[in-house]
């Protein structure tokens, strides 16, 4: 029986870690959890799992991006194929069998899997999300991630031994809207460093133009509107996360310091004690 790595990156994931270890390990031989420096109760739900669950510690460099972090799990798992996740990321009993059968067909290298999205705790069925496909069951030494954001995990083996696995893995997403609004933050500094580091310039234009063609695509051409009021509440928060980063990008580029502000208040304030127009404060003593 071919052993299974379930490998993931984690960063203060202490509300969705506990779902995850019960889920994967029910089922599968090991879980490869590299972690970018959590702050919260991650490492301590981790290692009370027990001997099961490799940790890598390894905070990321500012160089480093989260394709070079699932490197490190690769490097570091065991088994036979990894099994690729995010800590928000369920099999169901279905997937899980088709997972495990799958991996004992000497017939193909690697495996697409779709996802059953969930925004706000309900299913998004449309709006883009349906065509988001993941060759992310690879047999260990077969796969390495590209990319610093959005990463793609790269399979060295011809199409042919590619297959696709019928069964979606459930991606619950976030578990409140404060939440997502944190990912938008962390998703957005890191486009606007690739950006500057492309050479690219912030447009507020096109940010609104790329907004509008986006909420467009994601509202009309890819359905959203069948999934109803969440539907369209998915399609707002497309719009805002792009215009986000292309704001976060123009604050990086033309910055303003707090400083400056406190300096000219300074200066004001000063002239106007000089000037007589206030009443020095009495000092205390």
């Amino acid at each position: 029986m071919p052993r299974l790595s379930i490998v993931a990156i984690s960063r203060n994931e202490e509300r969705d870690l506990p779902g995850m270890i019960e889920n994967f390990l029910s089922w599968a031989d090991e879980l490869v959890l590299v972690d970018d420096g959590s702050t919260d109760l991650t490492l301590e739900i981790a290692r009370a799992a027990g001997p099961r669950v490799v940790i890598v510690e390894s905070a990321r460099s500012p160089d480093e991006g989260f394709g070079s972090q699932r490197n490190k799990g690769i490097d570091a798992a065991t088994g036979d194929w990894c099994l690729h996740v995010d800590v928000d990321m369920r099999a169901s009993p279905e997937l899980a069998a088709e997972i495990v059968a799958a991996i004992q067909n000497d017939d193909s290298d690697a495996y697409h899997f779709g996802l059953r999205h969930y925004f706000l705790n309900r299913p998004l069925l449309h709006g883009g999300v349906q065509h988001w496909e993941k060759p992310w069951l690879v047999r260990r030494g077969l796969g390495r991630f590209e990319g610093a954001v959005h990463e793609v995990l790269a399979v060295d083996a011809p199409s042919a031994r590619v297959a696709h696995l019928a069964e979606p893995m459930w991606h619950l997403g976030d578990a409140d809207f404060v939440e997502r609004l944190e990912k938008n933050v962390r998703y957005s500094a890191l486009e606007s460093d690739r950006a500057i580091a492309g050479g690219r310039r912030a447009s507020l234009f096109g940010a609104v133009l790329r907004g509008v063609a986006a909420t467009y695509a994601c509202y009309v051409r890819h359905g959203g509107y069948r999934d109803g009021r969440y539907g369209f509440f998915w399609a707002l928060y497309v719009f805002a996360g792009t215009i986000n980063r292309e704001l976060m990008l123009y604050d990086r580029q033309e910055p303003a310091a707090r400083e400056s502000l406190e300096a000219e208040l300074r200066r004001r304030m000063r002239a106007a004690l000089g000037q007589g127009a206030l009443r020095p404060a009495a000092r205390p003593g």
